[in-house]
């Protein structure tokens, strides 16, 4: 190791006069929470990000917590910023591989202090800091609390910290760095390559220790204690409801790892089948899955293998066999057709092959649950209509990390290789893609990012066999590694060897460090040891890429975590790689690059996930470039719902299935928002006509109500729905059943429901069209729309949209914080206008930034955080925040302290005026790519909204700014205060 030498590094002892010390920022609580946008790790990456030097003193380092950092500390050495770190032997829990992988780093210091009574003096002194330093100028970043550098701690434990931003001069900096230096040079402290041979010995002897006591037999209290989980109870009920409608086949859509066996296992219990048959592709299998039966029955039902050498089923409960014995005409006929009321078919994916139709032709069973992670086939079986369309459960990746169903993964997206003139290569060129300088660079990142254990066990996917063959060469010839390629062509037998090879932690004979695959292990293959996965192709599905991931997600003992290598390369479809770790199939952008740069503060669990720069760009790219309001997009994600669930889809069938949204129907203008539309130019099953008044009524329904941003106006429709009388005020139901309307309400609905809210170039677009009249003081039913409402057609597919949307405003928006708001939901300024009730939708144009609405005595302020550099230099205002609790921000040009706004804003606590926030990162694009900016535009309208604001006292001053022919023009400068932190991930993202 190239130790750095302490002088650089060396904070002087500090002597503070003032013994207040001087907060430069208000302290802020540092812990875990996804939902919130919280995780402790992010918040010690942004401190390693923007020092200029650090001290870290923890107690315990795993190499778990190290292995997410792994970017960032690559960056810090690459950049010589010098840090110090100090461990300690206490409890002798820091592992010696993650203080061995922290000793080469030329930038660090690695100290450990000593607390063993052979050394240490001190009898049972223990050390447990957990502290972090940042230096960044003159000011210190210090992070103390409760979080070790371990992955539980830094993600998901109940962790407690505060973070503090404050001078060098501050007295509780002294404090902390004159602590820090003692121990860092004291007595018992020793460099960690002076200590490591002790103390490694003292390691493995108490993990020899552990590992005997974890193999010594146990009562098996699973037992006793075995109960369902939630998901699996949801599971039951919904197969106990198909079963009482009369179904004889059902599916259980289950990711790899999250407990398929055990469901189907409690399912059985509790709709007590007598006998049943357990059906399985490898009699290893067959196996695991009996001793899981065994458990949930208590062994109060007999069980047994049916395998080749096995035969011995008579007076059997349970019979778990492999389908190539099952499906041999002397077994199979050796059971009567109705032997078993409950058949299950594992690998359910499986059932168009011969020996498993003719399994399921013979028998004749009350039920037959078929359970598989990948339904979606490439030939031609259509699992779906095996099963008869009935999908009793589907448990997704999402929710299957949260329920902690799933060994946690830490994802790192990287640059495929690129030449010395870093110049992106044709990775399209076998040349290159199959060069021995592209395998060295993979082979470094590999080593860099590691595996969990002491032996790795990888799966590689690549695109083509020739890559496989040629990167397997090189790995067996230039590397340590042993390698073999599968792929399509290789049979079961010996594809089961090679699993068998990789699976083997014994280095002594035969065994594999990787398997390169071709085609397949997408699905069906159970490897629960394998410790890390390099993806060497483009994502050209987010179904395949989360198949691919989940080979590794299945926990296992003694692995901690699983690493994801992901190369990604100048691809189009780069897009689908957030698009597959969020789960999010809303196919908006802005959740898309969100997601790029803050996936790590709110994906479940100790899951973590890091893109390198040149990796987010490239996504960047991709979004930006992607048209996802196009119809091809929309046709197979339709074609794909109707035959899973063997109809036409309606709109729920997109939320429970987890399709692809269906606010990407109502955002497309070639179909005018209407999923009506769609349907008819494109499914020639849908038999549904309607006039054009009748579709203009639900073109407007969908764009406008459909996103569920506010219940009252689809309130208002349901009550003439669901009324026989279309003659009723309906402003006297609502207000029967909610309570009273203001009178500013009342104008404002009035105006949206009978067309007269929108203006500008919207205007035109269903004009005339309008659903109530006001007749005075009252809102009742226009006839128009009551004859359209007589058509029973057009009233259904009405209804549809008016429930979902309501189904969609009690899921989204029903928790909101004021004036229909939800703190950081994304608003138009269509909606802003409409939800905090003025007369008229103001256009963009003449809101400007800000506008005073008087009927309301609202001021909603827009802000645009990232300028666009062709904007007129009077209008880009430097608006930007202080901290995540203020910002600066500056009013329009030509305006100045006698301004009416300025002066309500001053005199807030008499005028009473309703100060709202709403940020958007930038108004077009990014500016990451100049491409498809005019397609950005369009999805870049919304705003986060982030609650209310008050005005700084005295904070208002005047100021100059040039316009474009640099001329002065005043304006005023002023800071806001929120009444909410801005949540960690939407700060980070809106501001980095």
């Amino acid at each position: 190791m190239a130790a750095t030498d302490n002088k650089d590094l060396k904070f002087t002892k500090i002597t503070s006069t003032d013994t207040k010390g001087n907060l430069a920022l208000s302290p802020n609580f540092v812990s875990n929470d996804a939902n919130l946008g919280k995780k402790v790790i992010s918040s010690v990456e942004d401190g390693l990000k923007h020092c200029d030097s650090f001290c870290i003193s923890v107690a315990f380092i795993t190499m778990s917590g190290i292995t997410p950092l792994k970017p960032i500390l690559k960056y810090l050495e690459e950049n010589k910023i010098p840090g110090r770190i100090l461990t300690t032997d206490y409890l002798t829990f820091s592992d010696p591989k993650a203080l061995k992988f922290l000793s080469k780093f030329s930038n660090l210091e690695l100290r450990m202090y000593v607390t063993d009574n052979e050394i240490n003096t001190n009898k049972n002194e223990g050390f447990h800091t957990k502290g972090y330093i940042f230096k960044n100028d003159e000011s210190y970043q210090i992070i103390i609390g409760s979080s070790n550098l371990t992955q539980s701690a830094l993600t998901t434990n109940k962790e407690w910290n505060t973070a503090v931003s404050l001078r060098t001069d501050a007295a509780f900096v002294s404090d902390v760095l004159n602590e820090f230096e003692t121990l860092w040079g004291g007595e018992f402290t020793y460099s960690y390559d002076k200590y490591k041979d002790l103390y490694e010995q003292k390691y493995r002897l108490i993990k020899a220790q552990q590992k005997a006591a974890v193999q010594t037999p146990v009562l098996a209290l699973d037992t006793y204690k075995l109960k369902p989980n939630r998901m699996q109870n949801e599971f039951i009920d919904n197969l106990k409801e198909l079963l009482d409608n009369g179904a004889k086949r059902a599916l259980l859509i289950s990711a790899t790892g999250t407990g398929k066996t055990y469901a189907s296992a409690f399912a059985l219990r509790e709709i007590k089948a007598k006998k049943a048959l357990f059906v399985v592709h490898r009699e290893q299998i067959a196996k695991q899955a009996q001793k899981s039966f065994d458990i949930v029955f208590n062994q109060q039902k007999s069980s047994c293998i049916l395998s080749g050498n096995n035969h011995e089923v008579e007076g059997k409960d349970l019979i778990f066999s492999t389908v190539q014995t099952l499906s041999k005409d002397e077994t199979l006929q050796s059971f009567k057709e109705d032997e078993f009321d409950v058949i299950v078919i594992d690998e359910a994916h499986h059932v168009g092959a011969p020996s498993y139709q003719k399994v399921l032709n013979y028998f004749k069973p009350r039920l037959c649950l078929g359970m598989t992670a990948s339904p979606e086939r490439s030939d031609d079986i259509d699992i779906y209509e095996t099963f008869d369309h009935n999908i009793a459960y589907e448990i997704r990746l999402q929710q299957a990390l949260e329920n902690d169903f799933l060994c946690p993964f830490h994802y790192f997206g990287i640059s495929d290789f690129q030449d010395l003139e870093h110049e992106v290569i044709d990775l399209d060129d076998f040349r290159y893609l199959a060069s021995d300088q592209r395998f060295a660079y993979i082979v470094d990142q590999i080593k860099y990012y590691g595996y969990c254990g002491d032996k790795v066990h990888g799966l590689i996917f690549v695109s083509r066999r020739e890559e496989a063959v040629k990167l397997c060469e090189y790995l067996n010839t230039h590397t340590e590694f042993k390698t073999c390629v599968l792929t399509g062509a290789d049979s079961q037998e010996h594809r089961d060897e090679m699993v068998e090879l990789l699976e083997r932690e014994d280095t002594s004979s035969d065994y594999l460090d990787y398997i390169i695959s071709v085609d397949i292990f997408n699905e069906g293959v159970d490897i629960p040891i394998v410790n890390q996965v390099v993806m060497l192709r483009p994502t050209t599905s987010p179904i395949v890429f989360v198949q691919q991931l989940g080979r590794g997600l299945r926990k296992y003992n003694l692995k901690e975590y699983v690493v994801i290598l992901d190369f990604i390369g100048n691809y189009q479809n780069n897009y689908m790689v957030p698009m597959a770790l969020s789960g999010d199939r809303s196919y908006d952008k802005e959740n898309l690059r969100r997601y790029v740069q803050t996936g790590e503060r709110i994906i479940p669990g100790a899951s973590t996930i890091h893109f390198d720069e040149i990796t987010k760009k490239r996504i960047y790219e991709s979004i930006d470039s992607t048209n996802f309001s196009d119809l091809k997009l929309l046709r197979d994600s339709y074609k794909e719902l109707k035959q899973k669930i063997g109809r036409i889809p309606n709109y729920f069938d997109f939320e429970k299935y987890g399709q692809i949204d269906v606010q990407c129907f109502f955002r497309n203008k070639t179909l005018k928002g209407s999923y009506h539309n769609f349907l008819t130019k494109y499914d020639k099953e849908y038999k549904v006509s309607l006039n054009e008044n009748e579709c203009e009524y639900l073109s407007f329904a969908s764009q406008y109500f459909g996103n569920g941003k506010r219940d009252t106006e689809l309130l208002l429709l349901k009550y003439v729905l669901d009324s026989g009388d279309h003659r009723n005020d309906v402003f006297r139901s609502y207000e029967r059943d909610h309570g009273a309307l203001t009178q500013v309400q009342k104008v404002n609905l009035a105006n949206i429901l009978s067309n007269n809210f929108i203006t500008g170039t919207g205007k035109g677009a269903y004009n005339g069209l309008k659903f109530f009249d006001l007749e005075g003081p009252e809102l009742v039913p226009n006839k128009t729309f009551v004859e359209s409402l007589n058509h029973p057609e057009f009233k259904k597919a009405f209804s549809q949209i008016v429930d979902y949307a309501l189904y969609k405003y009690q899921r989204d928006f029903a928790a909101f914080y004021e004036c229909n708001l939800v703190l950081y939901k994304r608003y138009s300024y269509a909606d802003v206008c409409r939800l905090i009730n003025w007369d008229k939708s103001v256009v963009a144009l003449n809101i400007g930034g800000y506008k005073y609405d008087e009927p309301t005595n609202t001021l909603p302020i827009f802000v645009n955080y990232n300028k666009d550099d062709s904007i007129s230099a009077s209008i880009k205002y430097e608006d930007r925040f202080i901290n995540n609790q203020q910002m600066t921000w500056i009013s329009k040009s030509k305006v100045n302290l006698d301004n009416n706004v300025m002066k309500l804003m001053r005199e807030e606590e008499t005028s009473h005026v309703q100060m709202y926030l709403f940020v958007r990162k930038n108004n077009s694009t990014l500016k990451l790519s100049e491409t498809n900016t005019k397609t950005n535009k369009e999805t870049a309208k919304e705003f986060y909204y982030l609650g209310k604001v008050h005005l700084e006292p005295q904070s208002q001053e005047l100021i100059t700014m040039k316009n474009d022919e640099g001329n002065d023009l005043c304006a005023v400068k002023m800071v806001l205060n929120l009444e909410h932190y801005v949540r960690d991930d939407i700060y980070d993202y809106l501001v980095n």
